[in-house]
């Protein structure tokens, strides 16, 4: 699963600001945050999405994208 979200995060444009704002809210490296979490929610503990240059609408519209790609069922 870590190979597609990668993926996902690259087709979506989304990868390095992933990696980044992972490392500059909780000095997380982004292997260690799907370690901890299960992968539906690996956006959603990675980081603050209000407190990133991108902000809260663009991380929630990829996360929604996300959760269905997870679980298609919802």
């Amino acid at each position: 699963m870590k190979k597609k979200f990668i993926e996902f995060l690259k087709k979506n444009n989304a990868h390095e600001t992933y990696v980044q704002n992972a490392l500059n809210d909780h000095h997380a490296l982004a292997e260690q945050i799907m370690q901890r979490h299960e992968p539906k929610n690996w956006l959603k503990a990675a980081f603050d999405w209000a407190g990133t240059p991108q902000g809260h609408d663009y991380w929630n519209k990829l996360n929604k994208q996300w959760e269905k790609f997870v679980n298609p069922e919802v």
